[in-house]
């Protein structure tokens, strides 16, 4: 779960140097190895799949997947 407008930390824990392919689900990308991503309000309500891809020297790839539930941020005032 995570609130629309905080960025969120993501974690790549792969072993080993290679190329990664975060993609969002919210139609952006990133290809830093533990990037910090900020869902807008636009996606308040629905649920985001973050997928993680990995590909090392040697030409083997790998993937992972997260069901990322967007809520609307508390607001205590």
């Amino acid at each position: 779960i995570a609130a629309a407008g905080d960025p969120i930390n993501f974690s790549n824990t792969t072993i080993g140097d290679g190329v990664f392919l975060w993609n969002f689900g919210d139609g952006t990308f990133e290809s830093a190895v533990s990037p910090s991503h900020t869902f807008i309000d636009t996606y308040i309500d629905s649920t985001v799949n973050v997928l993680l891809v990995a590909l090392n020297s040697s030409g083997c790839i790998d993937s992972a997947m997260q069901s990322l539930s967007i809520l609307e941020p508390f607001n205590n005032r």
